[in-house]
This record gives C-alpha cells, sequence and structure tokens, in this order.
C-alpha cells in the first residue's frame, strides 16, 4: 500500500446487502466490488478444534483453516464456498462494524496465518470474522480495503496522510471507524441501615387529680344528645338467604382473524402482471401466485424497495419459505408472517392485493 491522501467516498452503500447472487454475477457488477480473492477463514470447527491441543493432534486437519472467496464492495462483506459459488455462504452489511485490527492472543498461529479481524460495534449480538492470508503485504491490503468499505458504509470520511513504513500503516488501518462510546460509571447507594422510630411515652390511663382533661359522666352525655339513639334493629336469624350464582366468564374476541383466500390468491403465473398490481400499493400488499415450474405458489410482497418474492416450497414437515418454519396451510404461512416479520426482512404482510387501500 503505497503512501499518499485515502479518500473513500466513492459510490452509494447499500442498506442490505446480496442475499441471493453468485460470485461470478457479482464480478460483473464492477461498481459493487471494490477487492475480491481468496483467503482462510476460521469457522466454528476450527474455533473449537483449535482451542484444544488434544484435539489439534489428533484432528490434525479439522483445525487447518478453509479457503473462502471474498468480495467486499459497497459496504458489504460477501463469503462464498469459492469463485463459483451461486450464493454467499455468508454476506453481511458493514455497517455498525468499526474496526480492522490483528488479533494479539487466542491461539490464532499469527505468524504463519497473517490473520486480521473484521470486528463490529457489538460483538454479542454482531459476528466477528477472522481471516488469514498467506503474506503480510496481501493483509495490509485486505486490511485497507475493509476499511475503506467499513468508512462507507458508516457514511465517515478519513483522509490521513499514511507514510510508507509498516508500523505507521498498521496504526492508521487499526484506528476504530467509530469511536467506542464510554459509560458514566453508575454509583449504587450505600445500605443505610433502617432505624427504630423514638418509642412514645406510654400515657398513664389511671385517674390521675392534676389531669389536664375532664371526664365526662355518661348522664352528661346524654342531656347533650337531648334524644337516644335508635336501637339497631337484631339480625333475624331465621331468614335463610339464596346463595349467588356466581357470574360467568367473559370471553373477548380475538380481533385477529384468518386473512379470507380470496383477498390474496392471485390466479396467474406470470411475474410481470404481479409487478404491475403490487407497483401501486402500499408495502406490506402481498399475493400468492402460481408458480412458472411445477405445482408451486410464490409470495409475491411490496416493499420500500419494490417487489419481494417467496417461493413456497412444499416439506414433509409443511410449507415453508426459508426451510426453518413449517405451515400445514397457506393461510397458517400468512397468518404467522402478518404478526413476525419476512426472512431478512422488517416487512409484514399487511393487505391481499385486492383489498382497497380504505380497507
Amino acid at each position: 500500500m503505497s503512501g499518499g491522501t485515502l479518500n473513500t467516498r466513492r459510490k452509494e452503500p447499500l442498506s442490505e446487502p446480496h442475499r441471493h447472487i453468485g460470485a461470478q454475477d457479482l464480478l460483473k457488477q464492477k461498481d459493487s466490488v471494490s477487492h475480491s480473492g481468496f483467503l482462510r477463514k476460521r469457522g466454528k470447527l476450527e474455533r473449537l478444534v483449535g482451542s484444544n491441543g488434544l484435539f489439534t493432534a489428533i484432528f490434525s486437519e479439522l483445525s487447518k483453516w478453509r479457503q473462502r472467496f471474498v468480495i467486499v464492495g459497497r459496504g458489504c462483506l460477501y463469503v462464498y464456498a469459492d469463485e463459483h459459488g451461486r450464493s454467499p455462504l455468508q454476506s453481511v452489511s458493514l455497517k455498525d462494524y468499526t474496526r480492522v485490527e490483528r488479533p494479539t492472543s487466542g491461539g490464532l498461529e499469527i505468524d504463519t496465518r497473517r490473520c486480521f479481524r473484521v470486528v463490529p460495534s457489538n460483538e454479542r449480538t454482531m459476528k466477528t470474522f477472522v481471516f488469514g492470508c498467506a503474506k503480510d503485504g496481501e493483509r495490509k491490503e485486505w486490511m485497507y480495503k475493509i476499511r475503506e468499505e467499513m468508512l462507507l458504509a458508516n457514511s465517515k470520511t478519513d483522509e490521513i496522510e499514511v507514510s510508507g513504513s509498516g508500523s505507521d500503516e498498521y496504526v492508521y488501518l487499526e484506528k476504530p471507524i467509530i469511536e467506542p462510546i464510554i459509560q458514566p460509571p453508575t454509583y449504587s447507594k450505600p445500605d443505610v441501615p433502617n432505624r427504630r422510630p423514638p418509642q412514645v411515652p406510654e400515657e398513664d390511663s389511671s385517674d390521675s387529680e392534676n389531669s389536664d382533661y375532664d371526664i365526662i359522666q355518661e348522664e352528661d352525655v346524654k342531656r347533650l344528645r337531648g334524644k337516644p339513639l335508635p336501637e339497631v334493629p337484631k339480625e333475624d336469624n331465621h331468614v335463610v338467604r339464596r346463595p349467588e350464582k356466581p357470574k360467568k366468564p367473559q370471553y373477548l374476541k380475538s380481533k385477529d382473524q384468518a386473512a379470507d383466500p380470496n383477498e390474496y390468491l392471485f390466479d396467474n403465473s406470470d411475474r410481470q402482471k404481479a409487478i404491475d398490481i403490487l407497483a401501486r400499493r402500499t408495502s406490506g400488499t402481498f399475493l400468492v401466485r402460481k408458480s412458472r415450474m411445477g405445482d408451486q405458489q410464490v409470495l409475491s410482497v411490496q416493499t420500500e424497495e419494490g417487489m419481494k418474492e417467496y417461493k413456497i416450497y412444499d416439506k414433509p414437515a409443511g410449507l415453508t419459505i426459508d426451510n426453518k418454519t413449517y405451515f400445514k396451510s397457506v393461510e397458517k404461512l400468512i397468518d404467522n408472517y402478518k404478526r413476525q416479520s419476512l426472512p431478512n426482512r422488517r416487512t409484514t404482510l399487511m393487505r391481499g392485493f385486492s383489498i382497497t387501500e380504505e380497507q
């Protein structure tokens, strides 16, 4: 990496990475690719075997890192099994990723692998990537390219004069994109022992000649009242009261009713017609059309980015659009995604395409 002024403002970043694009198709989009090549990547299996010396000795082949084809561009990172992969094994936006750095510990064989880490702002909820290179110069180039995409994804600018020495380059490359937020220390109140209230001396109930209060006799009370109070009628023990009947519990009727299939079923397999229908509708409007191949169905949903489609697979466990959650019928599937976001989306199903906006 030569010295000079670094400027990362090139093109608009993607809000979400491509989920189902092949490596060669992505490489053809030159505006979407900043850098690509092969890297060694440590996964869960390699981390488990490498952290235990006994496992490493027995399963030496499993401890070797796997070679992956990596592409970065437009603020996103893609990991493929090889350069001809049909879809990425992992794809993430580099938004909220803060830095690239050389690992200092953790059994990563730094001298032989030339590792570097891609670190998010919150390592508990976001994935940290660990890659290995063959040469130190290759590692610097990858760290520089990924840092450029981090700046782009986080809408940051970083114009810094970088010298040609290796140590100064790593000082720049490992500088955080987003400064960490330091929370002020919280102080807990010390435990204060409960204090007993002061004891009140008991009053002397005995008669005393020096008492400040006059004793009122019962005759004086009757004279002041004038008329005696009416007697309280005694309760008639012979009256038998019937026990009150228990009130019946009232159940609230659910407002969530299953959608009528006539509201969203589209008896056609033409994808363009589905696009034309949903293009005039608000986000969340959907329809279920026939697939152009086979007897399967397709769920078409209008989002803020345009129409997105999910093929409804008929598996032995039931109907699914993500091979994780299964349903007994299309109606059950529609009802579920009215309450939960669609896979890899923040959009939920709102109304069928045949319902007007006023409804």
